[in-house]
This record gives C-alpha cells, structure tokens and sequence, in this order.
C-alpha cells in the first residue's frame, strides 16, 4: 500500500500530465485559430487588391512623350514596343499575369489590344476560415458557384477597365482616340485538352467617352462602366463561356489586329455568324446594330433593368423623334403568343409609339393576329437574316434542325 508521499507524488505527476495535456490542446486550439485567421486575413488582403485595382493606377501619362519619340524615330515597330513593355511592367495585383499585344493605328488614331486577363484562380474558392477546437480542424466557409462569377465577372470587367485607362493613358490624344481591346484567359479547352485563349470579353472604346468615367470613384461600379461602351462581356467567365470579339487577331500578322463583326462599324466577313451560338447580349447588341443600319437612333438597355426592353429605338423626326421599343429573342423554336403580349405592357409603360419583336426562331398565326391590332411588328429569324444582309452585309446562320412552317431549308443552311 503506497504511503502518503508516495500518494502525493503520484497525485502532482498526474496534475502535471493533465495540465501539459491541457497546455498541448490549448496550443493546438491557439494555433488552429491563429492560422485560420491568417488564411482568411490572405483572403480578405486578395480581395482589397482588387477592388482597388482602378483606384491605385501608376501614373503612365508621364511616358506619353516616350511613346511620340518612338514612333518618330523607330516607327510603328517601335512604339509598339514600347507600348508593350510600359503595359506588361505596368503595377497590377500580384500573380496577375503580364502579357499583351498591341498594334498602333495612327492612320486610324487607334490602337488595338490583345490582353491577358487573370485566371478563375485569382478568385478565392473560400468565404474565410474558422478552426474546428472538437475536431482540432481548420473548415473552409464555402462559397456558392453564382457568388465565384458574379466576382469573376467583376473582376474581369475591372481588369479591362483598368487595362482601358492604362492604354489611353500612356497614349497621347492626338495619336490615339480609340482602343480596341480583347480580354482573354489562358486555359486548357476541355474538349480538346490543349491551351486556349477564351475570350471572355471585348471592346471598342473612344477616348473622349471614357475620360467621362470617375475611375477613383469608389462606388463605379466595373460591370456598368464596361458595358456603357457596348462591351461584349461573358455571363459566365468563371465557367469559360467566350464571347465573339470586336477585336479579331489577325492569324497572318502576329503582331497586327482588325476590327472584327464590332456592334457598331463591322464590314461583312468570310465567316458567316451563328446567330444561335451568340451569348444573349451579344445579340440584343446585334439588333441595336440593326435598328441603327435602318435609320433610327437606337441604344440596348441595361442588363436586369431593361423591364421587358432589350433595345430603345428612336425614328427622328424634324422636331421631336418616335420611340419604339424592341424585344430580342434568341430561340431556337416557336415563341411563345404571351412573350409577344407581354411586350405590349411594357410599350405602353413607356408610352412607346410602337414595339417590335425580333427573334431567331418564329411566331404563331395568333401571335401576327395580335400584333397587327396592338401597333407590334414581329420580325421572325428569315426576316432577320434577310435584313442582316442588305442593312448591315452580314451573312448569318441560323441551324435549326428542321425548317418552321413557311421557312425553305436554305433559310436555316
């Protein structure tokens, strides 16, 4: 039988094993936590940068007498070049890539722009981090999928905005007055598993224009300020969804660019457009084009604000102009009679002298009945193509697999 020294040593051994067990959990808790803050303070730090992108911008104008020398003394070449370098050296987030391609105009005033825009990987996948003490883990606070594009999405259109600034900044006004710029993202295509650049967004910029916009301004928002100039921006960029350029690299001259089927100048080309392919924006853009090809003054609304109303079109007349309201529909089927109705409400919302409905696919007998009594024109994709070609030269597809009542199979070929 142990005697009482022999008791109290074992009782202060024991102590002592309980409270270095207790010290090793409570280390282990500190550490835990001191990490997970620290994850989510890297998170938190990758997410200022951003957004603060067009607020902290270096200060290029200082080099627009650079550029001028260059071209004076080396030619287009050279102030290429030099243009090149100053945007790839240009201040950005860390890890954002540094690669461009440029092609002065001077002809043109214009220069045009191949961008490297920051991959999906520069979007924190985490909300934060919290430490787990029962299970002695660090938990990552997911995130849903909506909220990974919508920050992609504003994170590619604030790289262009910036890269847009950059450009027009380092640029002298008499040299430059527009920028054509396409944004893409270096990626493997999945469907063929070797590298690709998806486009995920494109502009035709005027200087005049841009130089309205408060880039410091800590409530612009990059997603309206990049579609105010008619922009062609992905819906989904997180998921690599393209969108068709303003801005075509020309494959034959690595370093030159033209203008491609651009919403507002482009020629006819050898391709021939898939209207079905288009992303929805990249259409009502199409039909603004076409509205402006036909005489009439016309703007696309703004995207989940346009209350029905794709396109805002106006005839002028000698003392006022007639407004008319256009709803674009890109289907692949027959579309719907209340879609048609519906446009109605929102013409006399508006007080709107007249609606039309502009579509790829076609409309029923009830939905012309309708139409012809409520001031509606329908205009269904055979019109559509037939109007594309002799208003704005351009040759479109429209593949459905089998022609509509009253189509011919060259219609869809």
């Amino acid at each position: 039988m142990l005697g009482a020294v022999e008791r109290r040593t074992a009782r202060n051994a024991a102590q002592r094993e309980r409270d270095r067990t207790r010290k090793q959990k409570e280390d282990a808790i500190a550490k835990g936590e001191a990490e997970a803050r620290d994850r989510t303070a890297r998170i938190e730090r990758r997410n200022v940068e951003l957004a603060e992108m067009l607020i902290d911008r270096p200060r290029l104008r200082e080099r627009r007498g650079d550029v001028e020398v260059a071209l004076r003394t080396g030619g287009e070449r050279a102030a290429n070049d030099l243009v090149q370098q100053l945007l790839e050296a240009s201040d950005r987030p860390r890890l954002f890539p540094r690669s461009c391609v440029v092609s002065l105009e001077p002809h043109r005033r214009s220069i045009l722009v191949r961008y490297e825009l920051p991959g999906t990987s520069m979007i924190p996948k985490a909300a934060g981090f919290v430490f787990d003490q029962r299970r002695r883990e660090t938990k990552e606070m997911t995130r849903k999928e909506s909220e990974l594009q919508g920050d992609f999405r504003r994170v590619v259109a604030r790289t262009m905005v910036r890269a847009l600034a950059d450009v027009f900044d380092v640029t002298p006004p008499e040299l430059v007055g527009t920028v054509g710029l396409n944004g893409y993202v270096a990626d493997t295509d999945p469907a063929t598993g070797r590298p690709h650049a998806f486009v995920l967004a494109s502009v035709n910029a005027k200087r005049q224009a841009f130089e309205e916009v408060i880039l410091d301004d800590p409530v612009l928002d990059p997603v309206a300020c990049l579609l105010r100039f008619d922009a062609r921006l992905s819906p989904r960029p997180f998921a690599l969804q393209p969108v068709l350029p303003v801005v075509r690299f020309d494959s034959d001259r690595t370093d030159q660019f033209d203008l491609a089927e651009s919403t507002e100048t482009a020629p006819a080309t050898a391709s021939r457009v898939d209207l079905l392919a288009m992303s929805p924006r990249d259409f009502e853009l199409l039909v603004k084009r076409l509205f402006v090809a036909m005489g009439m003054r016309a703007w696309a609304t703004q995207q989940s604000r346009d209350g029905g109303i794709d396109v805002i079109a106006v005839v002028e007349e000698e003392l006022t102009g007639i407004e008319c309201v256009v709803e674009a529909k890109r289907y692949s089927r027959l579309v719907p009679p209340k879609e048609v109705r519906s446009l109605l409400g929102a013409m006399v919302d508006r007080n709107a002298h007249k609606g039309f409905v502009v579509t790829t696919g076609w409309f029923s007998s009830e939905s012309y009945d309708f139409a012809g009594r409520n001031r509606l024109e329908l205009i269904d994709g055979k019109r559509l193509r037939h109007l594309l070609r002799e208003r704005c030269g351009l040759d479109v597809v429209i593949p459905l697999r089998k022609a509509p009542p009253g189509w011919s199979d060259r219609d869809i070929s």
